[in-house]
């Protein structure tokens, strides 16, 4: 993924995050990783692996095509 990709991806992680009414600890936790890892994912600072996606995607009850774009 380009870092335009990567920031994209992040902004709707963090929209449904919010949407969501959770925290970055609680989401953290939903998705089985850690605070720090989630954090950074969502200020789009790494890419994470597509496993990684997926547990954070499946996480927020959202559709990927929603975090992924079209």
């Amino acid at each position: 993924m380009t870092d335009g990709s990567i920031a994209k991806i992040a902004k709707r992680i963090l929209a449904a995050r919010k949407d969501k009414h959770l925290t970055q600890k609680e989401m953290a936790k939903k998705a089985k990783v850690s605070i720090s890892y989630y954090a950074q994912v969502e200020r789009g600072e790494i890419n994470p692996s597509a496993s990684k996606l997926l547990q954070i995607i499946d996480a927020l009850g959202v559709s990927s095509k929603e975090i992924l774009g079209k």
